[in-house]
């Protein structure tokens, strides 16, 4: 049974290959996290170990440090 995506991907698409590159030469990204209840957007170093598609949504498999 195929998987349909929950939102459309393709405003994405280049997104989604910048994190297959840097998974594919094991390298850290820097990943913003839009701020909501703080006063500030988060920056994090990410080393993504895989990229997932997960009932239709991507997902990073990461370690954050």
């Amino acid at each position: 049974m195929a998987v349909s995506p929950a939102k459309p991907h393709a405003p994405y698409r280049a997104m989604i290959d910048v994190v297959s590159q840097a998974v594919l030469q094991r390298r850290r990204l820097e990943v913003v996290y839009p701020r909501h209840a703080r006063r500030t957007d988060t920056r994090r170093r990410v080393a993504p170990y895989r990229l997932l598609f997960f009932e239709g949504s991507f997902y990073i498999l990461g370690h954050c440090g």
